[in-house]
């Protein structure tokens, strides 16, 4: 468990999370309907141009769904030539609707073609990035530019060039793989679910109060109904295996101790009980080093015993337990070595104390006690 939060809090998410700010808002229909996307692409650009005049931002995008807000959307569509049988299912991914500079202000590298610009916009060819996954899963070791991806939205079908190739996005988390992405520039589809990506050079929440007043001052009944740093988002994407993870841990501790002190407790009996017997060997030639042996070799005994009915179990629980493990096998030989080692470790360590004092026993003293 311990190894499992380690390597979901080490993901490559896809994006650099950290000094980075999202503001979501939800522009109402009845202000901004449908039938006028200028208003909507409108307050879009008059909301990035704001928040990039701003003390400390360094760029600024905007997208309908952000990383692992928990927003999402997918849409369907056909590659032009490779048409879907009949009653197949169409091929699909997220829906990700983006502004120019998006990619650079998230930190998500462009692996092949080209990013967005300020030319696509309406009434231009309509263009499309797709991600490594959407890559792989529908086109296989074709190269996707220039291919030509058809949707069926509003009720006409319309054709999306891809022009690049981005790696894939962790959206949902580290523990869940990347889905297929289908970006699309935000001022060819308008959309009223928005999220808007500050890029800061400093500590993102000091900009929070002033990224709020830009939207009010732009809009002032327009609620801003989350802002928080994506940072923050990352690390409550591991909350959950965090705390299990320290609940766990300061269990397993808990019984490491209680191990030791038991065992401790049984060799300073035993030792006790071979006192007599400690000192007629003592008597009859037997060295310090010889007795210290004789207790450790019984406590070590006792410990292999114990170990092989705990591996057995361990085994048996861990494999019924794997779902909760990310990362890492539930049988991993490199994990259970270290923890027969350690468990070995401890249990010698809280035997050796017994053992020594019964090394120092005076022989003449051992052969009265009684």
């Amino acid at each position: 468990m311990v190894q499992s939060f380690q390597r979901a809090y080490r993901v490559d998410l896809g994006f650099r999370p950290e000094k980075l700010l999202g503001l979501e808002v939800f522009l109402p229909r009845n202000r901004y309907p449908e039938s006028e996307p200028q208003r909507r692409t409108g307050f879009v650009d008059e909301v990035v141009n704001r928040l990039s005049q701003l003390p400390g931002v360094q760029s600024v995008a905007a997208a309908n769904y952000l990383p692992l807000t928990g927003f999402w959307g997918t849409t369907d569509f056909e590659i032009e030539g490779q048409p879907s049988g009949k009653g197949a299912p169409k091929p699909f991914a997220d829906n990700r609707l983006i502004t120019p500079g998006y990619f650079s202000t998230m930190g998500i590298p462009l692996l092949s073609g080209r990013a967005f610009t300020e030319m696509d916009r309406p009434g231009s060819e309509k263009v499309a990035i797709v991600n490594a996954a959407l890559a792989k899963r529908y086109f296989g070791r074709v190269d996707p530019i220039g291919k030509v991806l058809e949707t069926e939205e509003s009720g006409k079908i319309d054709r999306w060039r891809v022009v690049g190739v981005v790696s894939d996005v962790k959206a949902f988390g580290p523990e869940e793989d990347a889905h297929a992405d289908f970006y699309r520039p935000l001022e060819q589809l308008p959309f009223p679910f928005l999220g808007f990506a500050v890029r800061t050079a400093g500590d993102p929440t000091a900009l929070l109060k002033p990224a709020e007043q830009v939207v009010w001052d732009i809009d002032k009944d327009q609620p801003v109904f989350d802002a928080i740093p994506i940072g923050k988002l990352a690390n409550q994407a591991v909350a959950l295996r965090r705390v299990s993870t320290i609940l766990l841990g300061s269990f397993a501790v808990l019984a490491l101790v209680l191990a030791a002190i038991g065992l401790y407790g049984l060799m300073a009996f035993s030792v006790v009980q071979r006192t007599h017997e400690i000192g007629l060997r003592m008597a009859l030639g037997a060295r310090r080093a010889d007795v210290l042996r004789l207790v450790v070799l019984q406590a070590f005994w006792l410990v292999l015993t114990g170990e092989g009915a705990g591996l057995a179990a361990a085994m048996i629980l861990t494999h019924a337990a794997s779902g909760l493990l990310f990362g890492v096998s539930s049988s991993d030989p490199l994990t259970i070595a270290g923890a027969i080692g350690l468990l070995t470790l401890v249990a010698l360590t809280a035997a050796y104390i017994p053992a020594r004092r019964a090394a120092k026993v005076d022989p003449m003293v051992a052969l009265r006690y009684e």
